[in-house]
């Protein structure tokens, strides 16, 4: 492990994006229209992965917890509610109407807000949509259990909405516990889980769900070193398929809720860095895979196997491997589509969601169509979060340029790369790759940004990398 001190987090702790899309959402633009879209949507199925990912976005809490970052609204009553459902509905008939029925459904994703605070008969309107409208496996066959995974708040979950969660496929399931300290939650105006989380682990396993994450974040106003490190000891005594641990980005000029936790003490970046460390140190002992930075798998977790494979991959909804993941087509407010060229976001809020799907066929409000440059750089820069080895060859054959065009381009930015090199982070291999060291998975975004046109005038839109 490198020496952590305050020089190392003064040359790597910039502010940098997660790289969950690239180019990242602040370039999305208002000049991708609807028809623009179609075209993309017709264009996706002759170009870029044939698997199908769905997402579905439902906005509601019942309570806004003061650290999220999320696209969230105040939980709507049943008869508002109905209505969002039904024009989710509608979407998916609009979109899949331009998608060839060979293609197949390799993975669902729920996420939010928070997707169990509607009532499970919404959900199950919209499973049945997705199955009429796209194709899933047949029942019996080889890959009938694709993975469909559901974000779900613990303190408003039951063992029943669980079972019926099973019922209608869903095999995987991500609990935002965040912290286990109760006085942390109350500052940050999370409630804790209604069931304690290890008798929720070991009920959903007995249920069949393959799946199991629980999700937490360090950095949080209130947390100290000692009593996170009890969260995660506990996390790891729940015995999880998967442990998640974010880094709390404090952006209260993005989002303004965040503003009322500054009368609190919110950890410095030293005292986040600690509790990284310890999470990681922990994690990794207890029989846990690292992959990425900040996801953790048990070995036989197909996260595992695809890190090992070198067939990870990362988007919006995380990490995810090439199997199970495809080009993603999402519906509901303020969803993102992420097909091969392009980024399309529905609008933000529920109601003009509505609204706009009443007036046109989309309720498009910006995106993107990539150029090749930015085709390249986000090969690169996916590489390079996912499976932490940028292969000149790999990136050639999959962006349609030579070697040599490749080579060319590293070559400018190598010299702004030789400090990780001096510290053990990265190892530069060419003409074959730029690989990052065990150690420098606690730099990849700082890393990450010299392979970033786009950073140069935008830094500041973005948190601190560690």
């Amino acid at each position: 492990m490198p020496v952590v001190d305050r020089n190392f987090l003064l040359k790597y702790d910039v502010r940098a994006p997660r790289y969950t899309s690239y180019p990242p959402a602040t370039h999305f633009s208002a000049d991708y229209t609807c028809d623009m879209h179609r075209e993309q949507l017709i264009d996706s199925n002759v170009r870029g992965d044939k698997n199908i990912s769905l997402y579905v976005h439902i906005p509601f809490c019942p309570v806004r917890c003061l650290y999220c970052g999320c696209n969230q609204e105040d939980l709507q009553g049943r008869d508002f509610v109905s209505v969002y459902v039904d024009t989710i509905l509608l979407e998916i008939e609009r979109v899949a109407a331009y998608i060839d029925r060979d293609r197949r459904v390799t993975q669902v994703h729920w996420g939010g807000g928070t997707p169990n605070s509607i009532h499970p008969d919404f959900i199950e309107k919209i499973m049945l949509k997705l199955r009429e409208q796209f194709s899933f496996p047949q029942p019996g066959s080889k890959e009938e259990e694709i993975e469909i995974a559901m974000e779900i708040d613990p303190s408003i979950i039951s063992l029943e909405k669980l079972e019926r969660f099973r019922q209608l496929g869903f095999n995987r399931v991500s609990f935002g516990v965040q912290d286990f300290n109760l006085q942390v939650l109350e500052i940050v105006n999370r409630r804790p889980s209604k069931i304690p989380i290890p008798e929720l682990v070991a009920a959903c396993r007995k249920m069949g769900y393959r799946g199991i994450n629980l999700d937490f974040i360090y950095g949080l106003p209130g947390q100290k070193l000692e009593n996170f490190a009890e969260t995660i000891d506990l996390a790891i005594a729940s015995d999880p398929d998967r442990i998640v641990t974010f880094s709390y980005a404090h952006v209260p000029w993005v989002k303004n809720h965040q503003s009322d936790l500054e009368k609190y003490v919110i950890p410095s970046a030293d005292e986040k860095l600690e509790m990284f460390l310890m999470s990681l140190h922990k994690i990794s002992h207890a029989g846990y895979a690292v992959i990425g930075m900040d996801h953790y798998a048990k070995f036989d977790d197909e996260l595992s196997r695809a890190r090992e494979n070198g067939k990870l991959h990362r988007n919006f909804q995380g990490y995810a491997s090439r199997e199970t993941t495809g080009q993603v087509y999402a519906f509901g407010c303020s969803s993102i589509s992420q097909l091969e060229y392009s980024y399309a976001q529905n609008v933000k809020t529920s109601r003009e969601y509505v609204a706009r799907m009443n007036e046109s066929e989309f309720a498009i409000e910006k995106g993107i169509v990539l150029t090749e440059q930015n085709y390249r750089d986000r090969a690169i820069i996916t590489e390079l979060m996912c499976n932490g080895k940028i292969d000149v060859n790999h990136i050639a054959s999959i962006t349609g340029s030579t070697r040599e065009q490749i080579l060319n381009y590293f070559s400018e930015l190598v010299p702004q790369l030789q400090s990780y090199v001096d510290d053990h982070l990265l190892k530069i291999d060419l003409p074959d790759k730029i690989e990052v060291t065990k150690d420098g998975w606690l730099a990849v975004r700082s890393i990450a940004t010299h392979f970033d046109p786009l950073l140069k005038n935008d830094s500041n839109r973005y948190s601190k990398a560690l």
